[in-house]
């Protein structure tokens, strides 16, 4: 920042602050957004001073030689993660007050990732709204919206039920600068999809590195690979590639047309019911190994080692 009167910079201080305990009040990553462009001016120098500030009262690294579209996502991208990182500590603080198995599953977080370009987007849209938007700006940082689906979810070992469950889904940006901001959400999703562009080879075969990256976050999340823009019968990748590469990977696989909107509730829906399966398996296995400590050896196993320190004498040798 080039030196300006000490009055100046206090007042520009004083306003980015004001901005940024506005822009915490924010819910939606796309309303951060258009919160940061209201707020940052178009004239230079005032522009580059008002974004450096926000760097500096955010903790964020710029790069000395960074431009004018570089800081700005730069910006978007620290207030997004400030925003995500808020709702993480909210989620941790009403699951304490959860009480019962089902209302942990009341809510599924499904995370999309994959290369710039490859759809996301428009998957995310079809499948909330039910519309295809044929052109939409690169996602920056993280956007998210929330749908009501029915699932089927098995009861005992026999019987299974219709569930209504609220379906948020996380559309994160395919651009590098942003994947630091994905990675910090994989550890609150419980699956993530896998998206490549069936018609772009290099797409498909970024997905071993998402997988890695999102098993290198999460140990919990189920994975889903999504093969998009899969329009006619002719692709570059088969939908039979991506059915084996998901198998090879524990995954499900489905091909969809956001365009013509085929397979997109289908995908969703056949997630949704294995990522409450998964969850539920856990919480069978978190409630076991609680019941095994509280319970402890049996009385019968005390009473003996009781019996047994008494008759040693206090030191057991040989």
């Amino acid at each position: 920042m080039q030196r300006r009167p000490s009055a100046f910079v206090i007042k520009l201080e004083a306003q980015c602050v004001g901005a940024l305990d506005k822009w915490a009040d924010l819910t939606d990553p796309a309303d951060v957004d258009d919160a940061v462009n209201e707020f940052v001016p178009r004239e230079q120098p005032q522009r580059d001073e008002t974004l450096q500030m926000l760097c500096q009262l955010m903790k964020l690294t710029v790069d000395a030689g960074a431009d004018d579209e570089e800081l700005m996502a730069t910006v978007v991208h620290g207030a997004t993660r400030r925003l995500i990182e808020a709702e993480n500590m909210a989620g941790r603080r009403s699951q304490s007050s959860r009480v019962t198995m089902d209302e942990t599953h009341d809510l599924v977080k499904i995370v999309l990732v994959g290369d710039a370009g490859v759809g996301k987007t428009c998957f995310m849209i079809r499948f909330v709204r039910d519309q295809f938007v044929s052109s939409t700006r690169s996602t920056v940082g993280m956007d998210f919206c929330t749908r009501q689906l029915a699932v089927d979810t098995m009861q005992g070992s026999e019987s299974s039920v219709v569930q209504q469950l609220t379906v948020q889904v996380w559309d994160t940006a395919g651009q590098e600068q942003f994947r630091s901001l994905a990675a910090t959400y994989y550890r609150k999703a419980g699956g993530v999809m896998i998206l490549y562009d069936a018609n772009v080879r290099a797409t498909f075969d970024h997905i071993p590195g998402w997988i890695e990256e999102v098993r290198d976050n999460s140990e919990t999340a189920a994975l889903m690979i999504i093969g998009a823009k899969a329009e006619g019968s002719e692709t570059e990748v088969s939908p039979e590639e991506g059915e084996a590469l998901a198998a090879e990977h524990n995954a499900i696989f489905a091909s969809v047309s956001s365009k013509e909107g085929v397979g997109v509730v289908a995908a969703f829906k056949s997630f949704s019911e294995r990522v409450l399966a998964m969850q539920e398996m856990r919480d069978e296995r978190l409630s076991t190994v609680k019941q095994s400590i509280s319970l402890g050896p049996p009385d019968s196993q005390r009473g003996r080692g009781l019996v047994a320190e008494k008759k040693g004498g206090g030191c057991a040798c040989g």
